[in-house]
């Protein structure tokens, strides 16, 4: 199920999912993966049963449009579509 991420707990594991999968595991750093649009953005969860798998944001921009981006999958669920 995809909810969106609304609560200071689900935010704790959006960047948590995010540091793993971009800060150690690809070597991105702090400084870059964390960024100003993170305040604006809206941040949903993918969660299986009650565990949090995956996470990407939504920016909005102009003109009605949305930029989906920072989609990070745990290893353990990767290869599974939880992505998509």
């Amino acid at each position: 199920m995809v909810r969106p991420a609304l609560t200071p707990p689900e935010l704790e594991q959006v960047y948590a999912i995010r540091y793993q999968g971009f800060v150690e595991q690809q070597g991105v750093p702090l400084a870059e993966e964390r960024d100003e649009w993170d305040a604006r953005a809206h941040h949903w969860l993918l969660w299986d049963r009650e565990r949090a798998v995956a996470t990407a944001r939504l920016v909005s921009l102009e003109a009605g449009q949305g930029k989906v981006g920072r989609v990070a999958v745990l290893p353990e669920w990767r290869g599974r579509g939880a992505g998509r």
